[in-house]
């Protein structure tokens, strides 16, 4: 198997957001795991999910704690200090918890919908083409469709830079500069409208003839 060419992004000084000092004494494992904590508070208070001694939901917050730290650390340009809370009480993992929640909604629409659609209560996504968009009256579904579905691949081009002047010699390639604190920008704007769509529209409903292709 042909190795995969991987590229490490490393964010800024770390600081203490309280002294604004580069922070020393708290190891990564310690950072993860104060993250680890909040997000089951925030799971248990804001969520109502029940925490569980099982293995399988150890491994969960495990994974949202090591999500909410990276982006955490990356949502800052990588050539700035990243200022961290490490107080508790700092509430810094809301922003990463609420990204977390409402992918695991949209996945849930998504996997209810093919659920629906393989019981034939709900026929198969029609093309483009064939799609009536003047069922789209809502300004945040224009919203959603322009700006982030259509807007994604500009995002992806504009979070990677080439400077096509410069080149490593060695390996006679172009230097990239890469800027993943614009992709944690346009996830928590996406799903801010999302969730505020969310709330106002019931999205999965009985199939009505008039609403179907």
């Amino acid at each position: 198997m042909a190795s995969l060419d991987v590229q490490s992004v490393f964010c800024g000084t770390v600081l203490n957001a309280r002294t604004c000092l580069k922070e020393k004494s708290v190891t990564a494992s310690e950072y993860i795991r104060l993250r680890q904590d909040e997000l089951t508070l925030i799971a248990q208070h804001k969520y109502g999910l029940r925490v569980s001694t099982e293995e399988k939901w150890k491994d969960f917050i495990a994974y949202l704690g090591e999500s909410a730290v990276a982006f955490e650390l990356l949502q800052t340009k990588c050539s700035s200090p990243v200022k961290i809370q490490f107080d508790a009480s700092g509430g810094s993992s809301k922003g990463a918890a609420f990204i977390l929640y409402n992918g695991a909604r949209l996945e849930s629409i998504i996997r209810t919908f093919e659920e629906k659609v393989a019981e034939g209560s709900y026929p198969s996504l029609p093309s483009l083409e064939n799609t009536d968009l003047s069922l789209l009256t809502d300004e945040d579904e224009w919203s959603l469709i322009f700006t982030y579905i259509m807007g994604l691949p500009s995002l992806l081009d504009s979070s990677v830079c080439v400077d096509e002047s410069t080149l490593v010699r060695r390996h006679d390639d172009r230097v990239h500069e890469f800027r993943p604190h614009l992709i944690c920008k346009f996830l928590s704007n996406m799903v801010k409208l999302f969730s505020q769509y969310y709330r106002r529209v019931r999205i999965l409903t009985e199939p009505r003839q008039h609403l179907l292709p």
